[in-house]
């Protein structure tokens, strides 16, 4: 599924093998995701959650030096299990943030974001903030020092 400069009234639900590639886009309600191909949300508005399981591809979740830009998102955010790498950058969350046993192979880029809850996580690859620190109001586990 693809939105760009769209508005869509409630939940996305991404089944194993579909994709999700969302730009300067709306969604009213969650994004769940588990086995998708294709996973990107650039310069949009997300209503509730985002929970990312089991990736069969990159998660990018802002990417500004990409042109991705980073994104609003009113409720929780959970990655689990992603293994092809994840850029998560410069979003603003309304809640906590949990990374579990994400491993690329690249460093797993969480940067510039801001948190109104927990930025945590444990068993994660190797973990980066590029230079851009996250402000949160705990950081824990993996992501105490970033």
């Amino acid at each position: 599924m693809a939105l760009r400069d769209a508005t869509l009234s409630g939940s996305v639900t991404v089944e194993a093998g579909g994709g999700l590639l969302v730009d300067s886009s709306v969604i009213t309600g969650s994004v769940t995701a588990s086995r998708a191909t294709a996973f990107d949300i650039c310069a949009s508005r997300i209503g509730t959650d985002v929970t990312v399981k089991d990736s069969d591809a990159f998660v990018r979740i802002g990417e500004p030096s990409t042109g991705c830009a980073g994104n609003t998102i009113g409720g929780k955010v959970v990655l689990e299990h992603d293994r092809y790498g994840v850029s998560f950058s410069d979003n603003t969350v309304g809640s906590d943030v949990h990374f579990t046993e994400n491993i690329g192979a690249t460093a797993l880029v969480v940067s510039g974001n801001v948190v109104s809850g927990e930025l945590g996580g444990t068993g994660n690859g190797a973990i980066t903030n590029a230079g851009s620190p996250n402000t949160a109001i705990r950081k824990t586990g993996d992501f105490a020092g970033l």
